[in-house]
């Protein structure tokens, strides 16, 4: 059975855009695990783990956009929405992440030592007395 022309559009367009998200998170996931990671055993081991958890991520988002239709044309639109990522927009992106990650670490940092600090009073407090 044929498709109508705007399903296929569809089609095609949500599985461009699961490959660029599936750049976006295979980005972030680069951030937070460091780029220069010494053992390779571990990295080969949380490679696989992300792919395992990116690929379900592309099928439920391709679940709900057309119904896990996965005909080879929508692998090779996933595989050119990441690869255009991955060569377009992935240092920009990582850039962001880094810089992101960055700052959610100091805002954490202020944060905790600003919480901590009535109970560091208290306990000198009780020190002195």
């Amino acid at each position: 059975m044929l498709l109508k022309w705007n399903y296929q559009l569809i089609i095609l367009l949500s599985s461009f855009l699961t490959g660029m998200i599936m750049g976006i998170m295979y980005d972030v996931y680069r951030v937070l695990r460091g780029l220069n990671n010494k053992n390779k055993i571990v990295t080969a081991i949380e490679d696989v783990l992300f792919w395992i958890f990116a690929s379900s991520i592309a099928f439920v988002f391709l679940l709900f956009t057309n119904y896990a239709i996965l005909g080879p044309y929508a692998y090779m639109y996933i595989a050119l929405g990441l690869y255009i990522y991955l060569r377009y927009v992935s240092k920009i992106m990582i850039k962001f992440n880094y810089r992101c990650y960055l700052a959610l670490g100091k805002v954490l940092r202020i944060t905790i030592n600003y919480a901590k600090y009535p109970f560091q009073l208290l306990l000198e407090n009780k020190k002195k007395n």
